[in-house]
C-alpha cells in the first residue's frame, strides 16, 4: 500500500500506475505524474447497485459541475471538494482499500479506518462551507456504518450477498425442518436457564455454533457457492437473534 501525503491529510491508495503527464490527481486537482486513485464505499447498503472493476457511472461534482466517469473519489479532480457520498456508487471493500472477498485482514481494516475517519473527521471542516461541512458529516457516518458492517462476520456476509443481488429474507431461503426443531431445543434452553450462569454457559455454546458457520461460510464464498451461502447466514441469523435474546435475559 501507498501513501500519499498532501495539504489536506494523508490518505492511502493501492497501487501506482506509470507516469502519465495528463493525469490529475483526484486529491489536490493538481497535475501528477503518478496516476493514484482512492477508494470508495457503497452509502447505500442494503440497496446496492452490482459491483465492476470496470464499469463506473457517471457523477457530477457538485461544487464545479466537473463530471467524472472513473472509480469514486472523496475529492473533486478538479475544483478539490469533498464530493457527496450519495451520488456515487460506493463499495465498503474498496473504500478500505482490502479485498473484496469474505475473509479479510481486522487488523488492515482497523487500521485504514482509522486513517479515513481522521481524514473525512467533521473537524476538519469546521471552517469550510456549510455544504462542505454536510458532506463530511455523511462521509463520517458511512465510514462508521462500512467499519461496523465489514467487522462484524455476520453483516459482512449479508453485505457481499447483497453486492450479488441477493438477500436472506424468509421468502428467499427455505430452511429444513430438523433444523428449525434444533432452533426450538436451543430456545427452549434459553427459556428455562434460571441463573445468570446458565445464561452464560448458553452463550458460550452459541459462539462455538456461530464460529463453525462462519467458517463454513468463508468456504462458501471462497468457492463462490451463493445459494450455500444463504443458508449459512439464514441459520447464522437464528444464533445472533438468540445472543441478542441472552444479552436482554442477562441485563
Amino acid at each position: 500500500m501507498f501513501v500519499l501525503r498532501n495539504w489536506r491529510s494523508t490518505i492511502f491508495v493501492d497501487r501506482v500506475l506509470r507516469p502519465s503527464r495528463n493525469y490529475i490527481n483526484s486529491i489536490t486537482g493538481q497535475p501528477s505524474e503518478t496516476g493514484m486513485y482512492i477508494h470508495a464505499a457503497n452509502a447505500r447498503f442494503p440497496k446496492l447497485k452490482y459491483y465492476s472493476n470496470t464499469t463506473f457511472t457517471e457523477f457530477k461534482c457538485w461544487n464545479c459541475q466537473t463530471v467524472s466517469d472513473t472509480k469514486p473519489s472523496l475529492f473533486c479532480k478538479t475544483c478539490t471538494l469533498i464530493q457527496s457520498n450519495e451520488q456515487q456508487n460506493f463499495n465498503y471493500f474498496e473504500l478500505f482499500n482490502i479485498d473484496n472477498q469474505y475473509d479479510i485482514d481486522t487488523e488492515q481494516l482497523t487500521s485504514n479506518f482509522r486513517q479515513l475517519q481522521n481524514l473525512m473527521h467533521p473537524d476538519r471542516f469546521s471552517n469550510k462551507t456549510e455544504e462542505e461541512k454536510v458532506l463530511s458529516e455523511s462521509f463520517s457516518s458511512l465510514l462508521n456504518k462500512a467499519y461496523t458492517t465489514l467487522m462484524n462476520p455476520f453483516l459482512r456476509g449479508l453485505y457481499i450477498l447483497n453486492i450479488h443481488g441477493l438477500s436472506i429474507e424468509e421468502t428467499s431461503v427455505t430452511m429444513d425442518n430438523s433444523f428449525l426443531s434444533e432452533i426450538m431445543e436451543w430456545n427452549e434452553k434459553v427459556e428455562e436457564a434460571d441463573s445468570k450462569e446458565s445464561l452464560e454457559n448458553i452463550k458460550k455454546d452459541v459462539d462455538v455454533v456461530l464460529l463453525n458457520l462462519y467458517k463454513e461460510l468463508s468456504r462458501a464464498f471462497s468457492e463462490k457457492n451463493l445459494s450455500r451461502a444463504k443458508i449459512l447466514l439464514s441459520k447464522a441469523k437464528y444464533f445472533t437473534t438468540m445472543l441478542d435474546k441472552i444479552k436482554e435475559l442477562d441485563m
